[in-house]
C-alpha cells in the first residue's frame, strides 16, 4: 500500500464532498470525488484505489448495485457505505452485498477516520495473506487441471469429448475418460457439492476413487457407483455429497452400461431425432453419493447404434443464468446439440460452450460447467 492512500468517493452532496475531502486530506490521504453511480463504478472497478466511501442514494447508478456489481467482478477494495439511511435492513444489505463497514449520516469526524484506519488495516493484513492464499490456489488449480483427461483413449465406434470450466480458479466439477477393461471406456461426470477449495479436495477423492475400483469392477457401473458412495460416506461430513455418472462403453458392441447417482439427467439423441422432445432421458436412480452408508447396485444397459449422440453434463450448464435471471435450460443444451451434430465431438463441445458462455454474458458464473458429448459411428 502507498504511504498515501488513495480513496475513491462516490457522493453527489457538493458540502458533504467538500467536508470529507478537508477532512481525508488533512489526513495525509488522496481523494478522488465521482458525483454519478456509473462513473464511480466505472472507476472503482478498474481497483486502483485502497479505498472505497460510498453513497447509496446515486445519480445513475445506486450504492447498492455498484457495490454488488464491483463483487461480482471480483474487486476486492474495502468499501464503506455512506448514507442518511440508518434502518437495519438497508445495512443487512449493504454488509451482505460485500460492504466491509457501514455507517451512518450524522456522523462524527473521529469515528468515520477510526472505521477508515480500520478497513485499510484489515485490507494490508489481508493482502499479506491473499498473497500466500493465490500462490496456493494457483498450484491447486493446476493440479486439479491435470487430474482431468491429457489424453482420451483410442476407440473404433465412438467420436467422444469433453470440457469443464469452473466457476471460480477451481471448483468441484470432474470429468474423465479411462479404460477399465479391453475394449471398454469409462465415461464420468460428478458434481461434487460446494464450491472452491473443500469441493476440489473432494473432487479428487471421487477421481481416486472411480480410478482405483473402474479395472476391478470392468462394465460393473453400478458396483463402481455404490463403492465410491461407501469410501465417500466414510470420508466426508453427512452433509457433504456428489452426483456422478459413470457409463461403460463397449467399442465392438456399442453397447453402454451406465450408473447415475442423483446426477442430471443424461440424454440419447438417436440418429433421427429432430427435436428435444425425441431425445431418451438416461435417469438417475440411486440418491447421490456420500448420504448414505450404502446405496443400491443399480446399472442399465441401453444398445447404442451408429449416427446416435450422447451428451451428459453437470446441473452448471442447465442452470447458468443470463441478466434476466433466466435458465440456459436443458432444452436450448439439446437444440444446440443437434443443431451442430454434424460437426465432430470436439466442434460440438465447443459450439455448446459458446451458446452457454454468449448466455451468459457478462454475468458472473455460479457454478462449474462440465460436458461430454459422443457420437456413435
Amino acid at each position: 500500500m502507498p504511504s498515501s492512500p488513495e480513496v475513491l468517493l462516490i457522493e453527489d452532496e457538493p458540502g458533504l464532498v467538500m467536508t470529507l475531502t478537508d477532512l481525508l486530506a488533512s489526513q495525509g490521504y488522496q481523494v478522488k470525488n465521482v458525483e454519478d453511480g456509473i462513473r464511480g463504478f466505472q472507476l472503482a472497478s478498474q481497483g486502483a484505489f485502497d479505498l472505497i466511501i460510498l453513497d447509496i442514494m446515486l445519480p445513475g447508478r445506486d450504492g447498492f448495485d455498484i457495490c454488488k456489481g464491483l463483487r461480482r467482478e471480483g474487486v476486492q477494495t474495502p468499501i464503506i457505505m455512506l448514507t442518511a439511511r440508518g434502518e437495519e435492513r438497508d445495512r443487512v444489505l449493504g454488509l451482505d452485498l460485500g460492504a466491509d463497514d457501514y455507517i451512518a449520516k450524522p456522523f462524527s469526524a473521529g469515528e468515520l477516520l477510526a472505521r477508515i484506519r480500520a478497513a485499510l488495516r484489515h485490507r494490508k493484513e489481508w493482502g499479506r495473506e491473499g498473497v500466500q492464499l493465490g500462490r496456493e490456489i494457483r498450484m491447486a488449480a493446476e493440479v486439479q487441471q491435470r487430474l482431468l483427461p491429457q489424453t482420451r483413449p483410442p476407440t473404433q465406434t465412438l467420436d467422444y469429448a469433453g470440457f469443464c470450466q469452473p466457476a471460480q480458479r477451481i471448483g468441484g466439477d470432474y470429468y474423465d475418460f479411462l479404460v477399465p477393461a479391453a475394449g471398454k471406456l469409462g465415461l464420468v461426470v460428478a458434481d461434487v457439492s460446494g464450491k472452491g477449495m473443500s469441493a476440489a479436495l473432494l473432487m479428487a477423492s471421487v477421481h481416486a476413487c472411480i480410478r482405483t475400483h473402474a479395472p476391478v469392477f470392468g462394465d460393473q457401473s453400478g458396483r463402481v457407483v455404490a463403492e465410491c458412495n461407501r469410501l465417500f460416506f466414510e470420508a466426508t461430513d453427512p452433509e457433504r455429497f456428489a452426483t456422478l455418472f459413470y457409463g461403460v462403453y463397449d467399442d465392438v458392441s456399442r453397447r453402454l452400461t451406465y450408473a447415475s447417482a442423483g446426477h442430471e439427467t443424461a440424454f440419447l439423441a438417436r440418429r433421427g431425432a429432430t427435436s428435444p422432445e425425441d431425445c431418451t432421458c438416461l435417469r438417475s436412480a440411486t440418491t447421490p453419493v456420500g448420504l448414505f452408508p450404502e446405496i443400491p447396485v443399480w446399472s442399465q444397459a441401453v444398445e447404442l447404434e451408429p449416427g446416435d449422440w450422447l451428451t451428459i453434463f453437470s446441473d452448471g450448464i442447465p442452470d447458468a443464468l443470463n441478466w434476466r435471471q433466466e435458465e440456459f435450460g436443458a432444452k436450448r443444451l439439446l437444440e444446440a446439440l443437434l443443431r451442430h451434430r454434424s460437426q465432430n465431438a470436439e466442434g460440438v463441445s465447443q459450439a455448446v460452450l459458446a451458446e452457454v458462455n454468449q448466455h451468459v454474458g457478462d454475468e458472473a458464473p455460479f457454478d462449474d460447467m462440465t460436458l461430454i458429448v459422443a457420437r456413435v459411428m
